[in-house]
């Protein structure tokens, strides 16, 4: 795994009061592979990807803030490689990520605010 994220590549999603990581946000990561991941030890003129297959989890269910501790990274796992000659030692990484919060509206009389 890259040691850090590229600018606009962070990984989020709005807060629904689970871990869970939406099909969106894998396949963010399953379609810009090189953005999070790299791989040494391909022999030169091999090609080899991760199968959209992996799994995630956020490490928490809550937005991060300064009183409050929150999602930090997603655990993505079950990773395999689409080349049968290399194989994978390690079949789960973390990539930074976080949750954002849930806006809400408040209703006061017949008005609303958001």
């Amino acid at each position: 795994v890259p040691s850090t994220i590229p600018e606009g590549k962070e990984l989020s999603k709005v807060y629904d009061g689970n871990t869970d990581v939406p099909a969106s946000v894998l396949a963010v990561i399953g379609n810009s592979q090189s953005d999070y991941f790299t791989f040494s030890g391909v022999m030169e003129g091999d090609t080899v990807s991760l199968k959209n297959t992996f799994n995630g989890t956020f490490d928490n269910r809550n937005v991060k803030s300064d009183l409050f501790p929150g999602a930090e990274k997603i655990t993505i796992t079950s990773l395999e490689v689409d080349n049968p000659n290399y194989i994978l030692n390690n079949k789960s990484f973390d990539i930074p990520a976080e949750i954002t919060p849930k806006g809400v509206t408040v209703k006061v009389n017949d008005s609303s605010y958001e």
